[in-house]
């Protein structure tokens, strides 16, 4: 499934996670599973940057505090709708 989805263009997390749902495995597991190989893959390309170089750091830590505070933003904001709507 990886080499399939690395042919054409998307994670194998889209590709498996379904996949395994059809396995009759539970989401949780499943979730969990593709959310792991999601941070496997993209931790290793951004260690493969950094090593050789090409990480354009004014951009990428601006990119990083933006992403970071909408995170948390929205996080919190969940948090409170799922308090509220039980």
């Amino acid at each position: 499934a990886g080499v399939v989805a690395g042919l054409i263009g998307i994670g194998g997390g889209m590709v498996l996670g379904p996949l395994m749902l059809i396995m009759g495995i539970h989401p949780r597991v499943s979730s969990a599973t593709t959310a792991t190989m999601i941070v496997m893959t993209s931790s290793s390309v951004a260690v493969l940057f950094v090593t050789a170089g090409l990480v354009p750091w004014d951009y990428a830590v601006y990119f990083f505090a933006i992403c970071l505070t909408g995170a948390y933003i929205g996080k919190r904001y969940i948090d409170v709708y799922v308090q509220k709507s039980g």
